[in-house]
């Protein structure tokens, strides 16, 4: 038993086949006992037997802390689209109101009147009272104003409860949502970079794709291994720490990587699915050995070996299933922080104010 010289598994580079698959095709060895992975490529130059295992190629990585997001809690509720329609809406409501009340009061020449008790400052303040929910002290004179922040109400009082029901589950049921889930939101950011194993078929599918994603994924590949040459770290070991340190993402066999996964609840896979794949022993072109191993293949399978071996040899604990489940928990202060940053807002803008306005008064009374 020998082990390639190179340490791959084979990938073709300047005219020729490394690691096993180049021992396979200049005779080296009778026979590869690997999980090396079936291709076109490879069977023109060495023979297969039946695979014995079928496999994906996924990417792993490490999802961020979220307590580093939790200051946002008040904006996890709603997107942004829907702020900004509640801000237009608001707008326009207090456009309407003023237009209206200031429309009606010149006809029945009350125009001072409007002018001392609903001024635009006025009338966002009226806004703003409903959109808190709160009553309004200086409600429109008009039948049609009224009309409008009666609707106004109306609306808000769904928005609120909206809001308020899904602030709650946020609050009380634990739920990330992971920052990438394709190809193309893995290239199109900046805080992860990626990595393989060395000399494997995935290095041979993402530099010769014609996919535009994967063609990234290489142009990535060759320029992270310039600063950093653990991103084609030929052992799995190196790849594992640094997805478990973060802001990394790896490429390879899910069976592998549902492992780690399974050890570690913070580590996710993208949604993606990039490449399915066979696994089965290789030997050379017309090698005598080739259909014997793959009979005995196809009877390992039709009787259920492989299937009850994997089941009895190849399981794990998975205690990501019980803490993934949805269920109540207890909110801690770094989950409500966002309101305390809201009231600290607010203090700080009235002590600017009260400093403004005495420097004013102060001013005035120079004079």
């Amino acid at each position: 038993m020998v082990e390639p010289p190179d340490g791959e598994w084979g990938r073709y580079e300047n005219g020729r086949w490394t690691g096993l698959v180049g021992m396979c095709q200049d005779r080296e060895v009778d026979l590869t006992i690997a999980p090396l992975t079936v291709s076109v490529d490879r069977s023109k130059v060495m023979d297969f037997a039946y695979p014995f295992y079928y496999d994906k190629l996924v990417a792993i990585y490490k999802m961020p802390d979220a307590a580093g997001s939790k200051w946002k809690t008040l904006l996890w509720p709603f997107r942004w689209e829907v702020f900004l329609s509640l801000a237009l809406t608001c707008i326009i409501t207090v456009l309407l109101v003023y237009c209206v009340d200031r429309k009606l009061a010149t006809k029945l020449k009350h125009r001072l009147a409007i002018q001392q008790k609903h001024s635009v400052m006025e009338s966002s303040l009226m806004v703003c009272a409903v959109l808190l929910r709160q009553d309004c002290a200086l409600p429109p004179i008009s039948t049609p104003g009224r009309m409008i922040i009666g609707a106004f109400w109306l609306f808000t009082i769904l928005i609120a409860a909206a809001y308020c029901g899904n602030l709650v589950a946020f609050l009380t049921i634990k739920k990330d949502i992971p920052p990438l889930k394709t190809l193309r939101d893995l290239v199109s950011q900046t805080q992860y970079i990626w990595g393989t194993i060395d000399g494997t078929l995935w290095m041979t599918v993402f530099e010769f794709s014609n996919r535009t994603d994967d063609q990234k994924i290489w142009d990535g590949l060759v320029k992270f291994n310039k600063t950093d040459t653990d991103v084609l770290a030929p052992h799995f070991p190196e790849h594992r720490q640094k997805v478990e340190k973060g802001n990394y993402v790896f490429f390879s066999e899910r069976s592998i990587l549902q492992m780690w996964a399974e050890d570690n609840c913070d580590l996710v896979f993208l949604d993606e699915i990039f490449y399915k794949v066979n696994f089965a022993i290789g030997f050379p072109l017309n090698s005598p050995y080739t259909r014997l191993f793959s009979e005995i293949m196809v009877d390992f399978e039709q009787n259920g070996l492989l299937h009850f071996w994997k089941r009895t040899r190849w399981h794990g604990n998975n205690k990501c299933v019980y803490e993934q489940q949805p269920g109540a928990r207890v909110i801690g202060l770094v989950d409500i922080q966002s309101a305390f940053f809201v009231l600290a807002l607010g203090l700080s803008l009235g002590i600017l104010s009260l400093l403004i306005e005495w420097c004013w008064k102060h001013k005035l009374i120079k004079e």
